[in-house]
């Protein structure tokens, strides 16, 4: 079973402009038996600039985790790294049931490698932990029509919330799909439906 551990930062003063859109995040674990910190595979989360707290979704037991987290600007560009911690995890749970899926989505591209996109807040189950963000996957129209792990928002205030999916190829065309977590791990069902507005081409340079 998965779990959550919620961490807190202070920014560096020098990352606090106005063109701070996004902290992204990643991480490394280790089992708690053996040794050697590796990349968590297909695992990447993003949060507004102005959020100074963060919920880790998706943790198994008896591993250590490691966080790193860079600050992004509108246009997809990434700073160097400011934070790391480490943490390791022994716990039970009790909700075992998904939120509800979202209900839709939208894609705007906002530069030719970077698409923002949109969506309607989502509840849990009744008497769930609570939604605790959102699960998000990606596939372009190159090489193979392959979905691929984009990374998680824990924005689970804003509505419309808002995701920034970074690092693109200019003249693609992206594909995005979606699935709420909660509090305890659990994932609701897939958002996907290529063929209404949840794709989007971007621009050449």
């Amino acid at each position: 079973h998965s779990h959550n551990i919620t961490w807190e930062w202070t920014a560096d003063p020098d990352d606090e402009t106005p063109e701070l859109a996004r902290w992204v995040i990643w991480r490394d674990r280790m089992p708690q038996s053996g040794s050697g910190w590796a990349a968590d595979p297909g695992w990447r989360a993003s949060i507004l600039g102005h959020e100074d707290s963060y919920i880790g979704a998706g943790l198994v037991t008896d591993y250590n985790y490691r966080y790193y987290i860079y600050p992004v600007d509108r246009a997809g560009n990434v700073g160097p790294s400011h934070t790391k911690a480490t943490s390791g995890f022994i716990l039970s749970a009790t909700d075992t049931i998904g939120p509800n899926s979202v209900s839709s989505i939208n894609a705007e591209a906002v530069s030719w490698k970077s698409v923002e996109l949109t969506w309607d807040q989502t509840s849990d189950n009744a008497g769930g932990s609570g939604v605790a963000g959102y699960d998000w996957w990606a596939m372009d129209d190159e090489p193979a029509w392959t979905w691929t792990s984009i990374g998680i928002s824990t924005d689970t205030v804003n509505d419309p919330a808002t995701y920034l999916d970074y690092g693109l190829k200019p003249g693609r065309t992206y594909y995005y799909a979606v699935r709420p977590f909660d509090v305890e791990g659990n994932f609701g069902g897939w958002y996907e439906d290529p063929f209404t507005n949840d794709f989007v081409t971007t621009p050449m340079r």
